[in-house]
């Protein structure tokens, strides 16, 4: 269920946005009911399943911050354009 909330935060929260506490509330609402439907988890799961999909999320960015814009950092036409294959 861990990957599944994994795989829903990075496909579905912009990683533009800088905070999860400013996400709009039916995007997080959207990640809670998409894993309502996959798997049989009781309404006080949410707090959870939505704390698993921030962690998820800020894991994400960080490993993409490391690999491919901390590198570059003195290279600022490398991070013009996107890596060709992620």
């Amino acid at each position: 269920m861990r990957s599944y909330i994994g795989g829903l935060a990075r496909t579905r929260v912009p990683l533009v946005d800088k905070k999860w506490t400013q996400l709009p509330k039916d995007l997080k609402e959207n990640i809670w009911e998409a894993v309502q439907m996959a798997y049989v988890v009781g309404e006080g799961g949410k707090k959870m399943v939505l704390s698993s999909a921030v962690k998820k999320w800020k894991d994400f960015k960080s490993t993409l911050t490391r690999q491919f814009i901390l590198p570059f950092a003195n290279e600022k036409e490398k991070l013009k354009e996107p890596p060709s294959a992620l």
